[in-house]
């Protein structure tokens, strides 16, 4: 959650967090391991309760998932 971000400035914020795990060299046991996160985004607006916004983002983490790694989703 991004407290006080607007839709496109949470998309910004997930877009750069994905860069940055997707250009990090992460180590387990001296070996070198890719890590990836899909993730959904959801906006929250005065005519939505906090129950369906959670909902709407983990709908679309689902539809995230589905396009494939390192992927974010927003559908406003």
């Amino acid at each position: 959650m991004f407290r006080n971000f607007s839709g496109g400035q949470s998309q910004k914020m997930m877009k750069d967090i994905l860069d940055r795990i997707n250009s990090y060299k992460f180590i387990y046991k001296d070996k070198p391991i890719k890590v990836t996160i899909s993730s959904g985004i959801s906006e929250m607006k005065k005519n939505l309760t906090l129950s369906e916004v959670l909902e709407s983002a983990d709908k679309n983490l689902y539809k995230a998932k589905i396009m494939g790694k390192i992927k974010w989703y927003m559908r406003s």
